[in-house]
């Protein structure tokens, strides 16, 4: 039975060591939970980074960066996005329970463009392609002194170009394709006021059809900052 049980184990390794490229990877959502004008929140997690600006009231900006490195029998790739977007936030008003308690809720758009490089091995012929993307992703936080938590529903509009080569069936996307993702994600964080540290689950389903592989959960474990969050 033992034995049997280390023949499986043994199977899932080749298995998953011979799978094609990552054609996509959901990034870290970018949830700063901003509540006033001149606030910046950072998060900086495992190939991701994001950045957070109020410059008046209701208005925030934000940028992403995000990579990821993967490697089978066909070689090995390098993926890396960056991501710009804009959109309002509002708050709850709670003073007359809490002065330490804020509900936040949110809607941010924003568009970004990245490049996987694939590197074959002798025998395989995936293709390095460009990916755009554009989203839109409304959200409701609660943020405390201690404890944040925020839940995120991004939408996404894949676009696949400027392919290397020919596509390979079923293997990746095709020159000048599109598809539509939506991706959950429950952000959480503890610490106290401006340093907290953060976990967060991100799943993307498919909305169209998609043939090549790619990853649909992550878990991003990273160290958000807030500056003047907390007068």
């Amino acid at each position: 039975m033992l034995s049997r049980t280390y023949s499986l184990l043994l199977l899932a390794i080749v298995l998953m060591g011979s799978c094609s490229p990552i054609y996509y990877k959901p990034n870290r959502v970018n949830a700063p939970m901003l509540t006033d004008a001149g606030q910046v929140h950072f998060c900086v997690a495992p190939n991701n980074a994001q950045v957070a600006f109020s410059p008046v009231r209701h208005l925030g900006l934000i940028g992403n960066y995000a990579g990821y490195r993967h490697s089978g029998d066909y070689g090995r790739e390098h993926a890396r996005m960056f991501e710009v977007g804009a959109g309002y936030y509002g708050l709850i008003d709670t003073s007359r329970h809490s002065d330490r308690l804020r509900f936040v809720y949110d809607v941010y758009g924003g568009f970004g463009a990245g490049r996987i490089d694939v590197r074959n091995e002798p025998g395989y012929y995936y293709p390095d392609a460009t990916l755009t993307r554009a989203f839109l992703q409304p959200g409701i936080g609660l943020r405390t002194r201690i404890f944040e938590m925020s839940f995120n529903w991004r939408v996404c509009h894949l676009s696949y170009s400027n392919l290397s080569a020919p596509p390979v069936l079923n293997g990746s996307p095709f020159d000048g394709s599109s598809y539509f993702t939506m991706e959950p994600a429950l952000t959480l964080r503890c610490g106290y006021k401006a340093i907290k540290a953060e976990l967060q689950y991100v799943h993307a389903m498919p909305l169209s059809n998609i043939e090549w592989n790619y990853i649909n959960n992550t878990l991003n474990v990273g160290i958000a900052v807030l500056i003047n969050g907390y007068r």
